[in-house]
């Protein structure tokens, strides 16, 4: 029920994904990797744009946030200015959609899937 923070991928981030991966995902039998895949976007409680550059600030430029699927994500500020998020693989997302406010918490549309370290995924 939240309240939550989602860093939620674009579509076109989805289709960067490997075909193979995208349809494995997504064809119903694979509902539960999906849901660990899907709760690597998701952290507790509400955090907009703001709470994330001050998390980062008082953490000498690094915030490190614990995703309800157990992963961590790694937020910092990046070169252009923006919040960016690198994931348990090294890959890197930056928000370019932040603080979309819903009922149960905050959306933050990001470019890239995030990986979890569990997950074997070809994603660079």
């Amino acid at each position: 029920s939240g309240p939550y923070t989602l860093f939620a991928p674009y579509n076109t981030a989805f289709k960067k994904l490997p075909t193979r991966t995208q349809n494995t995902l997504l064809n119903g039998n694979n509902r539960q990797s999906l849901k660990n895949l899907l709760s690597a976007h998701v952290v507790e409680g509400t955090l907009d744009s703001e709470a994330l550059r001050k998390q980062i600030n008082e953490g000498n430029g690094r915030a490190t946030l614990r995703t309800l699927g157990g992963s961590t994500l790694t937020a910092q500020i990046g070169t252009n200015g923006r919040i960016m998020l690198t994931d348990e693989q090294g890959g890197v997302a930056y928000v370019n959609a932040p603080d979309q406010y819903g009922s149960n918490g905050v959306v933050h549309g990001v470019d890239k899937v995030l990986l979890p370290k569990a997950v074997k995924v070809p994603f660079r």
